[in-house]
């Protein structure tokens, strides 16, 4: 495997898949860390009517290298795998692309989408398996059947801390 060095490539492209559908595709360029931008495409190449960019980004209003873009589309179909939402990146480097990497929790929540509508969007696009793996029981149950009967489970349960 080649170490590529970060100032010989500036260009990452994020392909975000949901439960093994691309749904859409990130470009980003980095040429300094005053200079970022970053653009939201379609698999078509038309601009998304959203942005998922941190606020220091400016935006990209086309993509630079359709052949790279249209790779990365390539290469990630190969790549998919049955989650309910995984992004899978690539870098641009020597006018090849290169896998980076796949992650499954973008940007640690910090990334902004806007507009603010698009969050419930894009959370509608995950769509979560029916079945449930019960590590203690080594069983898998339907979710909306599965209820807490066990004392060892309601002392499990009691420990949790309230979200809300």
């Amino acid at each position: 495997e080649e170490f590529i060095d970060p100032k010989e490539s500036n260009k990452e492209i994020q392909v975000w898949c949901f439960n093994k559908e691309i749904k859409f595709v990130s470009v980003e360029s980095i040429k300094d860390e005053n200079n970022l931008v970053r653009g939201t495409f379609y698999v078509d190449e038309k601009p998304t009517e959203f942005e998922i960019s941190p606020k220091h980004y400016k935006k990209l209003s086309s993509i630079t290298n359709k052949k790279s873009f249209r790779k990365s589309i390539e290469l990630a179909n190969k790549l998919l795998i049955d989650v309910p939402y995984v992004r899978i990146d690539f870098i641009e480097w020597h006018n090849t692309v290169k896998f980076r990497e796949m992650t499954f929790t973008s940007g640690t929540g910090l990334s902004v989408i806007k507009p603010d509508e698009y969050s419930l969007i894009l959370g509608d696009w995950i769509k979560l398996p029916e079945n449930k793996y019960d590590i203690d029981e080594h069983v898998y149950y339907k979710s909306s059947k599965k209820t807490i009967k066990t004392k060892k489970h309601k002392k499990y349960a009691a420990k949790q801390p309230m979200v809300g």
